[in-house]
């Protein structure tokens, strides 16, 4: 992993913000870790352009940040527990909504209408509840891949279909 300053989130200083890279074998994973902790993570896809990054100083959680994606993507990873989430960047709901998102674990799966309602929301909310798992800045730790239409079909992924279906079989939650 590189871990890089600057850049990234614009309303921290460039002390207290680091901008990383994780290299995976389907292109560059870029993140911001921040005072209050990971603040971004996202995967490589077609329609994002490569950020532009600085060289910096060393950030506290950038080691504990390495091994635990090491980890998940060698498949013994089950639960990012010692890695901080800053989830600020959001709305309050879409805050409510990437908190309840982080209880489905490693190798299950919900539809978005149970996402609805375990957040108390009416059934016709369901498109908004899928528009701020959309909106998640962390991916893979704010697990919004593990949510899939009532049919059981993959949908709606901001990183690509093949992303979400390369994560869920990683889990076991899917074989294709």
């Amino acid at each position: 992993m590189k871990v890089q300053n600057g850049g990234g989130l614009a309303t921290m200083t460039p002390m207290e913000r680091a901008n990383f890279s994780y290299d995976h074998p389907k292109g560059s994973i870029y993140g911001c870790l921040g005072p209050q902790g990971l603040a971004a993570l996202t995967l490589p896809h077609a329609n994002r352009t490569k950020p532009t990054l600085v060289m910096d100083e060393f950030h506290p959680d950038a080691v504990t940040l390495e091994t635990a994606l090491n980890q998940y993507f060698s498949g013994s990873r089950e639960a990012f527990m010692n890695i901080p989430l800053d989830l600020s960047a959001g709305t309050a709901f879409q805050q409510s909504v990437w908190q309840e998102a982080c209880k489905v674990a490693w190798g299950d799966t919900r539809s978005y209408g149970a996402l609805t309602a375990s957040l108390g929301k009416k059934p016709g909310t369901a498109r908004a509840v899928g528009a701020a798992l959309g909106a998640n800045p962390i991916a893979i730790l704010v697990p919004c891949h593990r949510f899939i239409a009532q049919d059981g079909g993959l949908v709606n992924f901001a990183a690509g279909l093949a992303w979400k279906q390369d994560l869920l079989q990683l889990e076991g939650s899917i074989l294709c």
